[in-house]
């Protein structure tokens, strides 16, 4: 889970370095631990599958971030197949095995054409995946 996390982050400060944005600006809001129903998750499936451990939205940065755990082998994978009936198309993958471990990184992102959706997962024993989601590019 740590490393998940540590994914998604860098995910996130990679998204908050390509705006330039006032420092200013207020930090994310922490939501309750359910699905968010918001501006990023309209027409994004949600899981049916794991329960969601936290989410975070942070308007003025432009994104809603969701951790699931509990999940199962085999998840993942349904839930892009989910995000694929529901119109959205794979825009990039990228896959690692972790060196000495045993199991391997995966980090995908679909779009709609409005909406992005990163998501991030291992194929270990942790049973979590990470997303991320946005209204632009």
């Amino acid at each position: 889970m740590k490393r998940l996390a540590a994914l998604l982050l860098c995910l996130l400060v990679f998204a908050a370095g390509c705006r330039k944005q006032a420092d200013s600006l207020p930090p994310p809001a922490e939501l309750a631990a359910a699905w968010p129903e918001n501006q990023y998750t309209q027409g994004v499936p949600q899981p049916g599958f794991g329960q969601v451990d936290r989410a975070l939205l942070d308007e003025g940065r432009g994104y809603c971030a969701v951790w699931l755990s509990g999940l199962e082998q085999g998840d993942a994978a349904a839930y892009q197949s989910a995000l694929e009936e529901a119109g959205f198309a794979q825009a990039e993958a990228v896959s690692e095995e972790v060196a000495g471990q045993g199991y391997a990184s995966h980090g995908l992102l679909y779009t709609n054409g409005e909406i992005w959706v990163s998501l991030a997962y291992l194929e270990d024993d942790s049973g979590s995946m990470a997303l991320f989601l946005s209204r632009r590019a």
